[in-house]
């Protein structure tokens, strides 16, 4: 019963737990809290955002749309694991740094060994890496832009893009025509301005959030 109220906190906000709490939850809660499970919504909104581009446009497709919700999930949580190993290298998230005061940092604090980190990132970006060849495969060469970019992306945004102050463009980038045009294009095979200039205003929402959390 406890597990599930720290799997629902975490899907809820950042929770901080103690390390007799963190060492008695299992695999899966751990998980939810390295990859910060809650931020995930934005990125599964920007799929949902593409998809009823799709659906507007008659050419929706199911196994599609949830390869990519799964592909870009994937990305995302990757992401997020790579940046807490990054900003505790470098030395970001010590000394009392705001990021450790609003969540819990488990490397950071100790509870999750760089190694370990850095080993759940390999699993976690599996399933990018299998439906971004699966969708390259179904939808043609024309998608291999956002492909390569995205993988460049999720292992750049951390180092060295947001060590020189460009973290916030990247984020606009990517939630907007990366992620909503990319997704479109992987449900659809078709490329659509339209979908490309509407991305923009959602991808302010998650730029943000960036802006708020620092």
């Amino acid at each position: 019963m406890k597990n599930l109220k720290i799997w629902a906190s975490a899907f809820y906000g950042i929770p901080r737990i103690s390390k007799e709490d963190w060492e008695g939850l299992d695999l899966i809660g751990r998980w939810f809290i390295a990859t910060r499970v809650a931020v995930l919504i934005m990125t599964l909104l920007s799929v949902c955002i593409a998809g009823l581009f799709a659906a507007q446009h008659g050419h929706f497709r199911w196994d599609r749309f949830m390869m990519v919700v799964v592909g870009l999930l994937s990305a995302h949580a990757t992401n997020n694991i790579l940046n807490d190993v990054s900003d505790h290298l470098r030395g970001v998230d010590k000394d009392n740094a705001f990021r450790t005061q609003y969540g819990m940092q488990p490397i950071e604090e100790g509870m999750l060994s760089v190694s370990q980190a850095r080993r759940w990132a390999f699993v976690t970006v599996l399933p990018m890496l299998i439906t971004a060849a699966y969708l390259t495969y179904a939808v043609g060469t024309t998608l291999l832009p956002f492909v390569i970019s995205g993988i460049v992306l999720v292992f750049a945004y951390n180092w060295p893009l947001k060590h020189y102050g460009l973290g916030e463009p990247t984020v606009i980038l990517v939630w907007g025509p990366l992620m909503v045009c990319g997704g479109y294009m992987s449900i659809t095979g078709i490329w659509a301005w339209d979908v490309f200039w509407a991305s923009f205003p959602y991808a302010i929402g998650p730029t943000i959030v960036l802006f708020g959390k620092h």
